[in-house]
């Protein structure tokens, strides 16, 4: 009976001015009907309907066509020195989320809203991309698709305004009275930043309360995560979160936006990074590896285990 209302409501989309549903979409559906009670179900058909019907005025208005389900990538080319290199954003749409986890004793969990939708890097940067835009590599381990690590958070600061500068895009960060660590970032920009705290932890979490980005259980946690100890990975080496973003538990850690280390610290030159590293190892307690998890690292900061994805305003 569910599959039946399914497929009646992909007839009508169907007919209405032409519009022709996605085999993503498609199958989305039906993997939600599955789960929802008949009264559910005719809300449901009725939302995405009217979605269908948004999407079909902006299109014919020339607008911004953006996808409604999180995860649908964009991508992207950099041209540079008769050079080009391709990388995806993934979007995500505005939403809530258990911002926090469990495990973690006396840091009670809050229910936090996202309130614009944003793309974020379907993977961390790579060294390939950090040298052509930036035309040097401060990483140890040399391979143009690991991830760009020795960066500071300074470091991908004026990477983010670089990258922006080279697309024609409008720069996000300004420095404040040429201080060091003082900078101030226009969320109304369309270039690239690093995402906020909250932003990179609901991107990790896609949808669910997993511990990990990709999993709730520790026996699968390698299926998504460099953590061999030793060294990191090319991206894409593991499986990806749901919505399709991929390391964001392991191999490098990934420099956010400050507003959280403002709030907690009161000292412009800490931020805060996520994720844990390759070297996380069991016996040295997973819980470093947590989506919820923020360590406070000095800004200046630069070793092997800091890397960082970009995002943009939407």
């Amino acid at each position: 009976m569910k599959k039946d209302i399914t497929k009646k409501f992909i007839m009508r989309e169907k007919r209405f001015s032409g519009v022709m549903i996605s085999h993503d979409i498609n199958k989305y559906l039906i993997n939600k009907m599955n789960k929802r009670s008949m009264v559910e179900e005719k809300v449901y058909d009725l939302l995405e309907l009217a979605n269908v019907i948004t999407l079909k005025i902006k299109t014919s208005l020339n607008m911004s066509n953006k996808p409604i389900i999180s995860g649908y990538k964009e991508r992207n080319i950099v041209f540079k020195n008769n050079k080009k290199i391709e990388f995806n954003m993934v979007y995500c749409n505005s939403g809530s989320f258990t911002m926090g986890c469990i495990d973690k004793k006396n840091k009670p969990t809050i229910l936090k809203k996202i309130e614009r939708s944003f793309l974020l890097g379907e993977t961390e940067v790579t060294q390939e991309l950090y040298e052509l835009v930036m035309g040097k590599n401060y990483s140890d381990f040399k391979d143009p698709q690991k991830p760009i690590h020795n960066v500071s958070w300074v470091d991908a600061i004026v990477f983010c305004n670089a990258l922006s500068e080279l697309q024609g895009l409008d720069k996000c960060y300004t420095q404040n009275l040429n201080q060091e660590f003082d900078w101030m970032c226009n969320f109304e920009k369309n270039g690239y930043r690093l995402p906020t705290s909250e932003e990179w932890e609901y991107a990790a979490k896609a949808g669910t309360n997993n511990r990990w980005a990709g999993t709730n259980d520790e026996e699968k946690l390698e299926e998504y995560a460099t953590i061999n100890g030793f060294l990191m990975t090319e991206v894409k080496t593991k499986k990806p979160n749901e919505w399709g973003f991929y390391d964001m538990t392991g191999n490098v850690c990934e420099w956010c936006w400050n507003e959280y280390c403002f709030v907690t610290h009161d000292r412009k030159d800490l931020g805060i990074n996520h994720g844990g590293w390759y070297g996380c190892k069991k016996d040295m307690g997973f819980v470093f590896l947590l989506s919820s998890d923020r360590n406070i690292r000095h800004k200046g900061e630069r070793n092997d285990f800091n890397g960082f994805r970009i995002c943009r305003s939407i």
